[in-house]
């Protein structure tokens, strides 16, 4: 992996084939109330979300279970039956025991690329992206991460200043679309 990271990026002219985009939940694209039932999206999720599904293959992973997931799943509307696919907790590879407790999760794209759902794809280290909130869950492929602020609607912050994370993302994505070696690029013009 880390070969691949030290290999530079080349800016392709064409777009033949589209990179695969792993969009975190909770914290990148939404914030959860506290009873979990409600949520509040994240500021420009609406051009966000017209962007990547333009220039993308998308596709969820969260650390959610698979019924939080399902209600967050929401904020995609019409865009949902264009999703690649959905991962929940199920994908993390938990054992029983962690499964339903609060551990540190991790999201290891070698099960993302060894899983059937990407066989024959074309989808390898050198085009998926994560865009996720939580880049110590990326630790072991780290420059395939995108690593977006937190978005927490109970941060006073963001009542003050607002939020424009998701359009910084659409800047640095749309620069990152055009490349051929995703963790060359990202280790060499971080986000």
């Amino acid at each position: 992996y880390m070969a691949l990271a030290n290999q530079p990026s080349e800016t392709r002219t064409d777009r033949a084939s589209r990179q695969l985009l792993v969009l975190d939940l909770n914290g990148t694209l939404l914030s959860r109330t506290k009873n979990r039932k409600s949520m509040y999206t994240r500021p420009h999720v609406d051009a966000f979300l017209h962007f990547v599904f333009a220039h993308f293959q998308v596709m969820v992973w969260s650390s959610a279970g698979p019924g939080m997931v399902e209600n967050m799943l929401q904020l995609f509307g019409d865009y949902r039956a264009q999703l690649f696919a959905v991962w929940t907790r199920h994908n993390l590879g938990l054992n029983p025991k962690d499964y339903n407790r609060k551990v540190q999760t991790y999201k290891n794209l070698d099960r993302l690329i060894e899983s059937p759902l990407l066989h024959d794809k074309g989808f390898y280290f050198h085009n998926i992206i994560l865009l996720d909130d939580s880049p110590r869950k990326v630790s072991k492929q780290p420059y395939n991460c995108v690593p977006i602020k937190t978005f927490s609607h109970y941060n006073p912050e963001f009542g003050v200043h607002g939020d424009c994370e998701l359009l910084r993302a659409i800047d640095y994505l749309e620069l990152l679309a055009n490349e051929t070696n995703v963790p060359g690029y990202i280790k060499a013009h971080p986000f």
